[in-house]
C-alpha cells in the first residue's frame, strides 16, 4: 500500500535556492541532451536506461539513483507532446540519497545534490506534517521523496500488507544454470515448480570465454588486455546484479501468490574439487547476492524468509527417504534413487527437499501422498526435534522417527 503527502518547506536561504536551481538545470540539460532525443526509439524504460545511462553518468554530477529515477519519470511522459521538465520532480530514495531527521522539534530532509554534499530542507509545521507524523506512528514508512520546483517535498509512504498466513513453504535451490523454486503445502501438495534465471549462465558464457583469452595476454604484461579485462569484469558484475534483481522480484511474486515463506539453504564456504571447469561454474553462482537482495525485498513486502541446513538436501529421495549420490554419473541434471527407482530433475528435487526440511523444523507432520518419509535422512545424527503429538525431544537419527 502506498500514499503521498505534500509537505511545505520553510523559505530557504539564497545559497540553498541557488544550489537547488542548479540541480534542476542540470536535470533539464540531461533530458534535452540524452533522454528526449532517444525516448521515441525505446519501447520500455529498461531499454531507455540501457541506451543512455552510461553517457549520462560520465557527464553529470547528480547521484546515480537520482539519474535513474529521472530516466524512469521521463519515460512516463512519452505520450505527452510537451514533455515539460517542470512536470517531473527530482526523486530521492531514503536512505541512499536522502536522510530525514529532526532538530529542535523541526523536521528536515537532507538531500544529496552531488557526491559528499548535502543540504537540509526544513519543513513547515502545519496540518500536512501532523498528518505525515500520524501515518508514521501508525506503521507507515517513508521510502522516497520528490523535490518540486517550489522546493516542497512530496513524501511517498508505504505500508506492509497484513492478514496473510504464510503456512506454505517456497524452497529455493541455486545452481550455476538456474534457480529452482518449489512451493509446497503442509499436506505434501506441490503448488508450483519452475526455474528462474535460466539464461543467466548463457549470457555470461561468451564473456567468460573472452575473459580467459584476455587473462593470458594480461599475464604476459599487455596493458590493453588488462584494461579490457577490467571492463569485462564490470560487465559480468552488472549482468549478475540485473539478473539477481529480476529473480528476487519473481521469487517474492510467487511467494505472495501462494502465501509461502521463502527458504534458502544455509551454504558454507565452497570447497574446490579436482574438476576446474566445475569449480569455475560453482564459484560464479551469485548465491550471496541473491540471498541479500531477497532479504532486502522481504523487509518491504513483509514476506518472511528463513534458512535450513544444507545437509543431505541434494542426496535425499522424496519418494522413499533414502540417501543416494546427488547426481547421476551419466547426466548431472538427473537424480536417480537406487532404492525405489525414482528418476527426477536433481535441482527440482533439491528445492523440494529444502521446503520439506523447513516443515520438519516447524515441528509439523508431513507426508507425500500415502508414503511416509523418514526425517533422519534430512538431519544430522546429533540434531533433535520435538514431536508435535507429545512435545518430547527425540533424536532424529532414530530410524523410527517419521513424519
Amino acid at each position: 500500500m502506498q500514499k503521498t503527502i505534500k509537505l511545505q518547506s520553510i523559505r530557504l536561504t539564497y545559497k540553498k535556492q541557488e544550489e537547488l536551481q542548479n540541480a534542476r538545470s542540470e536535470a533539464k540539460r540531461i533530458m534535452d541532451k540524452f533522454i528526449l532525443p532517444n525516448i521515441d526509439s525505446c519501447e520500455d524504460n529498461g531499454q531507455l536506461q540501457k541506451k543512455v545511462y552510461n553517457d549520462i553518468r560520465r557527464e553529470s554530477y547528480l547521484p546515480s539513483q537520482v539519474l535513474l529515477n529521472l530516466i524512469r519519470s521521463s519515460f512516463n511522459l512519452k505520450q505527452n507532446k510537451k514533455r515539460n521538465i517542470e512536470r517531473i520532480t527530482l526523486d530521492y530514495n531514503i536512505p541512499r540519497a536522502c536522510k530525514m531527521f529532526t532538530n529542535n522539534g523541526k523536521l528536515y530532509f537532507a538531500i544529496t545534490l552531488r557526491p559528499r554534499h548535502r543540504i537540509a530542507i526544513p519543513i513547515e509545521d502545519n496540518g500536512s506534517i501532523r498528518r505525515f507524523q500520524k501515518h508514521i506512528d501508525n506503521g507507515w514508512k517513508i521510502k522516497q521523496i520528490g523535490l518540486t520546483r517550489n522546493n516542497d517535498i512530496i513524501a511517498t509512504l508505504s505500508k506492509r500488507k497484513t492478514g496473510k498466513n504464510y503456512k506454505n513453504i517456497l524452497g529455493i535451490d541455486t545452481n550455476s544454470n538456474n534457480v529452482s523454486v518449489t512451493a509446497l503445502a503442509p499436506q505434501g501438495k506441490v503448488l508450483k515448480q519452475l526455474y528462474l534465471g535460466k539464461n543467466l549462465y548463457n549470457r555470461k558464457a561468451k564473456i567468460l570465454r573472452r575473459k580467459s583469452k584476455l587473462q593470458s595476454h594480461a599475464n604476459k604484461g599487455s596493458s590493453k588486455a588488462k584494461e579490457k579485462l577490467r571492463r569485462l569484469q564490470r560487465k559480468v558484475r552488472n549482468i549478475n546484479k540485473n539478473a539477481v534483481g529480476e529473480i528476487a522480484k519473481q521469487i517474492h511474486q510467487i511467494a505472495d501468490r501462494y502465501e509461502a515463506k521463502i527458504v534458502f539453504e544455509r551454504l558454507h564456504k565452497f570447497e574446490a574439487n579436482k574438476d576446474k571447469k566445475a569449480n569455475r561454474k560453482i564459484s560464479s553462482i551469485p548465491f550471496r547476492m541473491l540471498v541479500m537482495n531477497t532479504a532486502m525485498r522481504s523487509i518491504d513486502t513483509g514476506i518472511p524468509m528463513g534458512y535450513v541446513d544444507s545437509y543431505h538436501t541434494s542426496k535425499w529421495c522424496s519418494g522413499c527417504g533414502s540417501v543416494n549420490p546427488p547426481h547421476d554419473p551419466k547426466n548431472y541434471a538427473i537424480y536417480r534413487c537406487r532404492s525405489c527407482g525414482l528418476v527426477v530433475n536433481s535441482d527440482r528435487k533439491a528445492s523440494m527437499a529444502v521446503a520439506v526440511k523447513k516443515f520438519a523444523e516447524r515441528k509439523e507432520y508431513f507426508q507425500f501422498s500415502a508414503k511416509r518419509v523418514p526425517v533422519n535422512a534430512l538431519y544430522r545424527g546429533d540434531e533433535c526435534i520435538a514431536t508435535q503429538a507429545t512435545g518430547n525431544a527425540v533424536a532424529l537419527s532414530d530410524p523410527k522417527v517419521v513424519l
